[in-house]
């Protein structure tokens, strides 16, 4: 999620005689292009991940006889548009059969709703910072599992990432971050106020160095026990 971002671009994106950068309009335009037919992509990776849900939601003993009946019975269900087909049909799913994805395709896009709540919160702190990065490092990577991911998610940033930032990320939410209500903060937008999630823990530096797509595919916590 970070090769466009600002601070990373620029290290890489340069012309490969001259040394010259690239623009920044070239840089936003391809930013920008990075929502193309994302309305189509999102609604089509729902239909697959429903239809998912809808095999593994049989009751033992269930009989299907006519898969494309059923495929449009679940998928009528989801009142999604009927123009836009599944990305997997159930013949040739896979995923869903064969490699250990049962009921669990979805979670490639409620990653990514972590992901894009996330890199909001970095930008919300400075970006790629030193002490912001370190308490994401120390709070949510470093325990691996030993501390279940979700609960170190929801500790860190004050309660479950709503989908508001990955709606951004897409093209598919007008608002800006900041634009209105919570200001695009999405700890602001958690359980938890904003005064609460709103200070950088202190980041123990000692001895540390630099911080540390399926088809392809925001403020800081406090100081636990406050």
């Amino acid at each position: 999620m970070w090769a466009f971002h600002p601070q990373v671009l620029p290290n890489y994106a340069v012309h490969v005689h001259t040394g010259e950068p690239l623009p920044a309009a070239e840089a936003e335009r391809l930013r920008r292009a990075r929502t193309l037919g994302q309305g189509f992509r999102t609604v089509e990776y729902l239909a697959a991940a429903l239809l998912d849900l809808g095999w593994h939601s049989l009751d033992p003993g269930d009989q299907v006889t006519d898969v494309l009946a059923f495929e449009a019975e679940v998928l009528a269900a989801t009142g999604l548009d009927s123009l836009v087909p599944p990305r997997y049909r159930t013949t040739y799913f896979a995923h869903i059969f064969g490699n250990g994805y049962a009921a669990g395709y979805y979670s490639y896009l409620w990653s990514e709703v972590i992901a894009a709540h996330a890199a909001e919160w970095f930008e919300a702190h400075g970006g790629l910072d030193f002490e912001a990065g370190s308490a994401f490092r120390r709070e949510i990577l470093a325990p691996g599992n030993a501390v279940h991911p979700m609960t170190a998610i929801i500790d860190f940033f004050g309660g479950v990432p709503p989908i508001d930032a990955l709606l951004r990320r897409r093209g598919l939410d007008a608002a800006e971050p900041g634009g209105s209500g919570t200001g695009g903060d999405p700890a602001a937008e958690s359980t938890t106020s904003a005064a609460e999630a709103g200070a950088v823990p202190e980041v123990d530096t000692s001895g540390a160095g630099s911080p540390d797509d399926e088809d392809a595919h925001h403020a800081a916590p406090a100081p636990r026990g406050d």
